[in-house]
């Protein structure tokens, strides 16, 4: 029963399976025969739009003939109203110039008549191209009708299917508890026969030991019936445990496969794509090895925002990770009367961004942070103007074209005059954006302002060595 419990669980799986593929096909079919009436019904309305500007140009050129030809008549109708003139009297130049618009209108009548007939012939085309679309229209409806039947028709088989397999693995399920009950009924039977043969020899005196003997050879007879059910359920369950695990082989095998099959194709593509790359792309060039000057006091520290970080990172190319710098500046400006409580926090995770997902060496990445009561910072590490400007000198020294270099700076920014114009700039002239330039503001800017503003600041009671204006 066990086996046969197997067997129907493979013709399940098989049922399943070719069930699914010829859904599938079918539904491939339909659209195939939806896409391909498409096709049609586009090609249809393509030479209908080309033969309605066919017939569009001819009536333009059938409707100039009819103007010439017009024209002609009005001016032989002139000519034949005329005053008849004696021969002698008429100039070879006028019965010359009659005998040609004559010529000229015989053969605007003839184009005249070859154009309606042409129309005449393009109107009878443009009539069958009209009835030919209404036709492939019809037959586009039909097949999304057949299209949605298809759908709905794949949708009942799939819910019949469903429905068989939750019954088959019903049936299955009451089939494994009916087998372990008719063994378990079978070994009761054996062992009710064995205490009905050793209670008639006792009864018939033919029992030749005690009633002791007799008792222990019954609960001997029923351990060793309770022992041979175990071992035979204990079979089946193995039985069952190894098939299970076959099927999960088989599908372990076939994910594997599968993987391998992803793997090839995509090495393939890369392959094709490194053949396509340019011979002087700065990514195939050998890297130089940069020697970065390194400072005093730096943060060997990972983000907390990373903190937990379970998923391993991709690990770039060498060439890639080998080209790059990038600084990083946050001032909080924390002791000022207009402090920033995120720009620490954001340099943190862009510093977080650039380690972790871009896999930035420590090396390559400088970081410049205002210190806190709870995070403090060495001066070489402050945010400050000398340490912002060795900073950039650090970051764009020593570069190479292709180099990758980025600057990531959060805190307050203004904007001052330029110095040519403030020279030249006569007094209440308005100065335009295009006279100021933009300007990024320290944490130590106000230490070296003069005495006239630091004596200002005192007034409005702000102190001068921390002051700051939020203007960006």
């Amino acid at each position: 029963r066990a086996r046969e419990s197997g067997v129907i669980r493979r013709d399940r799986l098989r049922i399943a399976q070719q069930t699914t593929t010829a859904q599938e096909d079918c539904v491939d079919e339909a659209k195939r025969l939806l896409q391909q009436r498409r096709g049609e019904v586009v090609a249809a309305l393509e030479e209908l739009d080309a033969a309605e500007k066919h017939v569009a140009a001819h009536y333009q050129m059938l409707e100039c003939i009819r103007k010439d030809v017009q024209v002609a008549q009005a001016q032989l109708q002139k000519r034949r109203e005329a005053p008849v003139m004696p021969v002698a009297l008429v100039a070879p130049d006028d019965a010359r110039k009659r005998e040609l618009l004559r010529q000229q209108l015989a053969g605007r009548g003839e184009a005249l008549q070859h154009a309606e007939g042409e129309s005449h012939t393009l109107r009878v085309l443009l009539e069958d191209l009209a009835v030919e679309l209404e036709e492939l229209r019809s037959q586009g409806v039909q097949g999304g009708d057949q299209f949605a039947y298809q759908v709905d028709h794949t949708n009942l088989q799939s819910t019949t299917i469903e429905c068989l397999e939750d019954h088959i693995r019903t049936l299955e399920d009451e089939a494994e508890v009916l087998t372990v009950g008719l063994h378990d009924a079978e070994h009761f039977g054996e062992t009710l026969k064995r205490e009905n043969f050793l209670m008639r020899q006792q009864l018939d005196g033919l029992y030749t030991g005690t009633i002791n003997d007799w008792a222990n050879e019954i609960k001997s007879l029923n351990i060793n019936t309770a022992i041979q059910r175990a071992k035979d359920e204990l079979s089946h369950w193995q039985h069952v445990a190894d098939e299970a695990e076959r099927e999960l082989r088989v599908d372990v095998s076939a994910a594997q496969q599968q993987h391998e099959d992803a793997e090839n194709e995509a090495r393939t593509k890369l392959d094709a794509l490194l053949e396509q790359r340019p011979a002087g792309d700065v990514m195939s060039q050998t890297p130089k090895k940069v020697k970065l000057k390194q400072t005093s006091g730096k943060v060997h520290s990972v983000a907390a925002a990373l903190h937990g970080l379970v998923a391993p990172p991709r690990f770039l190319a060498l060439q890639t990770r080998a080209t790059r710098r990038a600084l990083i500046v946050g001032c909080n400006y924390s002791q000022s009367h207009a402090p920033l409580y995120g720009s620490t926090n954001d340099a943190w995770n862009m510093m977080s961004f650039l380690r972790q997902s871009l896999q930035y060496r420590e090396e390559q990445v400088r970081c410049l942070i205002e210190s806190s009561e709870t995070c403090p910072t060495p001066k070489a590490r402050q945010p400050t103007r000398d340490n912002i400007m060795e900073g950039l000198q650090w970051l764009v020294g020593n570069s190479d074209p292709g180099e990758d270099l980025f600057l990531f700076f959060s805190g307050y920014g203004t904007q001052q005059p330029r110095k040519s114009v403030a020279l030249v700039a006569a007094p209440g002239k308005e100065l335009t954006a295009d006279h100021y330039e933009a300007h990024l503001v320290p944490c130590d800017f106000a230490e070296d302002l003069p005495g006239r503003h630091a004596g200002v600041l005192s007034a409005l009671g702000i102190d001068s060595s921390i002051g700051s204006r939020r203007s960006a």
